[in-house]
């Protein structure tokens, strides 16, 4: 049978030999036995929560009276007992002066009691006192009080003030004895009413997981499943603030190199309320990650400095669209084609709304496998059978169809749209979008609100101001000082193509500012770069998506001519030669287009 631990805080050596051998006579428990005023018991008194270790704690005095204010686990006062109270009055007969007893009110009165039975209220004075302050002994003193008897909070301020003359009222073999059986039988009665509890408990380490339970005042009043180090309930702890205030959290927690989900909430129970906190290893953190699959909240969101919507966000219409869209369990479907931000405005949304405090789960729909779509649609660690949260499922078109039906199914049956967060995106254009069944299945099948991002190409008016951004934060990353482009530049970057959007143009400007060396990006740096971009060097990705695109002839026209000047460093000539015109129609085609009709590359000649 494993033993039941018991920890006994007695305040001097002499009376923890008697609480050890006292011990003996209760075998069923394993009794600790510490000083009070060691480093150790004043940690265990200040914080609680290593005390949760034992199944109750034994004190007296102002330990006692501490302990049980912080309730974490029973506790229960070694008595001084009558003949406890005779045997130090015996031993203090023999002094020659003056004797005063110093007790809490209680134990006055029983001194009283105790003394006048045993004839020697005569000699020894009692004075009733709930706090012994050295005010008090020193008056005492002066009144040619020259022996102390009392406790160890007695003791300790006598000493501290020059009185060495003190008789402890230590509990005796038989207080140790009793106390300990009342703490058996108290433990016992406990562990019958706890059994419901018990298998709660076993259930929950079955699941491991782990749950707190604070009163509103922040003292941790009972944990399950909760061999936990100081830092897991620190943590807990510190989230109650933010727990009060939005009644229910989630919290994903790095300590001591581990992640752990973290879920708060406030249950009231009569007039009274509770702080319980749900505490599991986050699976994220383990070797079995799941692809495609992973946890974010507001402190790892992307700190992209580069603000793709610069053009959206600054008009009020879309702006107002957005935040209203980001409140309540709305579902939102962002619709665009590939880098035009899609997962940013889905950070922007989740950050912005009611779940803000809860993880945002993200499930990259192109990354997804067989391990990965089983986890989702069939572990009890999935997503999809939390309350509470932040999903995004990124660029959802991806999802093979069958999949698709099932998730729709799913969020169709289940109450998990209105009690979180969804957000998807899809990748397309948004002039297709109406007649694409990923588009479609969300807006009519989920009632999803449609967001759409416009490409680079349709807001080239943005292009300076996004460029003055992004090389702005360029500077004070890398610590340059590059002011700008040369006049005739910008014409470039606004008329290249942008297949891949504002991804493909934050990695040209960036490789346009690491080459450059003087104070303004030169055009002749633009053109080559941007020839790069044409020749090849633009993402696989991007290039096939441009080449599945369907253009007009308008478009296809326009789009040749602009590739074929940057290609040819805004040389007409050189250009039209490869596009295999005059230069005439090629300056009626430049004109026709609103292409800008540069003047003569500096390394060329027309």
């Amino acid at each position: 049978m494993e033993m039941i631990r018991v920890l006994a805080m007695v305040p001097s050596e002499g009376m923890a030999e008697i609480m050890r051998t006292a011990s003996q006579s209760v075998p069923d428990l394993a009794v600790e036995v510490i000083l009070e005023g060691t480093e150790e018991a004043k940690q265990l008194v200040k914080y609680g929560e290593g005390l949760l270790r034992y199944a109750a704690v034994l004190a007296q005095g102002k330990t006692y009276e501490k302990l049980k204010e912080a309730g974490a686990v029973p506790v229960i006062e070694i008595p001084v007992s009558f003949y406890d109270l005779l045997s130090a009055a015996r031993l203090a007969v023999g002094y020659t002066g003056k004797k005063i007893l110093i007790a809490p009110p209680r134990l006055a009165e029983m001194a009283d009691s105790a003394l006048d039975l045993a004839g020697l209220s005569s000699e020894i004075e009692t004075v009733a006192a709930d706090t012994v302050t050295p005010g008090l002994v020193n008056g005492l003193k002066a009144q040619e009080y020259s022996m102390f008897l009392g406790d160890s909070e007695v003791n300790r301020v006598c000493r501290e003030n020059g009185i060495n003359s003190v008789i402890m009222l230590a509990s005796g073999f038989g207080s140790a004895v009793s106390c300990l059986r009342e703490a058996q039988n108290l433990i016992s009665c406990l562990e019958r009413s706890r059994l419901p509890v018990s298998v709660l408990e076993e259930y929950a380490g079955h699941l491991k997981k782990a749950y707190l339970l604070f009163d509103f005042s922040g003292t941790l009043r009972y944990a399950a499943n909760a061999e936990l180090e100081n830092r897991l309930v620190e943590a807990a702890a510190h989230l109650i603030p933010l727990v009060k205030q939005e009644k229910a959290i989630q919290k994903e927690k790095k300590i001591n190199e581990s992640l752990y989900l973290i879920k708060g909430s406030v249950v009231a129970l009569g007039k009274e309320h509770f702080l319980v906190f749900e505490v599991k290893k986050s699976l994220f953190d383990s070797k079995t990650n799941i692809p495609g699959v992973m946890i974010k909240n507001t402190e790892n969101l992307t700190k992209d400095f580069f603000n793709v919507f610069y053009d959206d966000t600054k008009n009020k219409d879309f702006r107002q669209k957005t935040d209203a869209y980001s409140g309540g369990s709305n579902t939102v479907v962002i619709i665009g084609e590939s880098g035009t931000g899609k997962s940013r405005l889905a950070d922007y949304i989740y950050a912005n709304s009611d779940f803000r405090n809860a993880p945002l789960y993200l499930v990259d729909c192109k990354r997804l496998g067989t391990r990965s779509l089983h986890f989702l649609f069939n572990s009890t660690d999935s997503p999809l059978y939390e309350q509470g949260i932040a999903l995004y499922f990124k660029e959802l078109n991806y999802l093979k169809e069958k999949y698709l039906n099932e998730l729709v199914a799913f969020l169709q049956q289940s109450p998990f749209v209105h009690k979180n967060k969804i957000i998807f995106s899809v990748t397309c254009r948004v002039s297709e979008s109406y007649n694409n069944k990923v588009c479609e299945f969300l807006t009519s099948r989920l009632s999803a609100f449609p967001l759409y991002l416009t490409p680079l190409r349709e807001r080239v008016g943005d292009i300076p101001n996004l460029a003055v951004l992004y090389i702005n934060e360029l500077n004070r990353e890398y610590g340059k000082k590059i002011i700008g482009f040369e006049p005739e530049a910008m014409n470039y970057l606004q008329s290249f193509r942008w297949d891949d959007n504002v991804k493909q143009f934050k990695r040209v400007l960036k490789e346009l500012f690491m080459i450059t060396g003087s104070l303004m990006i030169p055009v002749t740096d633009v053109i080559d770069v941007l020839s790069e971009e044409i020749s090849g060097k633009q993402s696989p990705s991007a290039a096939a998506e441009a080449s599945a695109k369907k253009c007009t002839l308008d478009e296809t026209v326009h789009n040749a001519v602009k590739d074929a000047m940057i290609a040819n460093g805004m040389n007409r000539t050189q250009a039209a030669n490869q596009l295999g015109i005059s230069r005439t129609t090629l300056w009626r085609l430049l004109k026709s287009g609103s292409l800008p009709v540069p003047s003569a590359h500096p390394k060329n000649v027309p």
